[in-house]
């Protein structure tokens, strides 16, 4: 297998997962913009909710618990839907070009993220769980 087996790989999602929901919170704290708005709060608490789950998903590959891994599975599923639906509202209210680019490449290195996150825990689960993944 071409980087380990699907505990590690599952592994490496949940710590990237945290990375990525550290730094996309401390891009929002440096974003001033839309402090006040209930877009900011909602984004934040999206953020912070992968960033525990995540947390939550070492745990369980720890523990070789499929009930956890199956939360992350579902936490992780919802939220890169929630976010996708924020990216595209964002999208339709900008007007300058370089602000509907930046927006646009994050959107697509969100949904490689999400894919990625949803992915290998997935393969994961149906190790532990004895299940066909197919």
């Amino acid at each position: 297998m071409v980087c380990g087996d699907a505990r590690t790989r599952a592994a490496a999602v949940g710590v990237i997962a945290i990375i990525i929901a550290i730094v996309n919170l401390i891009l929002q704290l440096i974003n001033r913009e839309f402090i006040r708005s209930w877009y900011f709060y909602l984004r934040t608490g999206i953020w912070i909710l992968i960033g525990l789950t995540a947390v939550a998903l070492l745990i369980g590959i720890y523990y070789e618990n499929s009930v956890i891994v199956m939360v992350w599975l579902i936490v992780a599923s919802v939220n890169g839907v929630i976010l996708a639906i924020f990216y595209n509202i964002t999208l339709a209210h900008l007007i300058e070009d370089i602000d509907i680019i930046v927006v646009s490449i994050f959107f697509i290195i969100h949904i490689v993220f999400f894919v990625c996150c949803v992915w290998f825990p997935y393969k994961y689960y149906s190790t532990i769980s004895n299940s066909d993944p197919y």
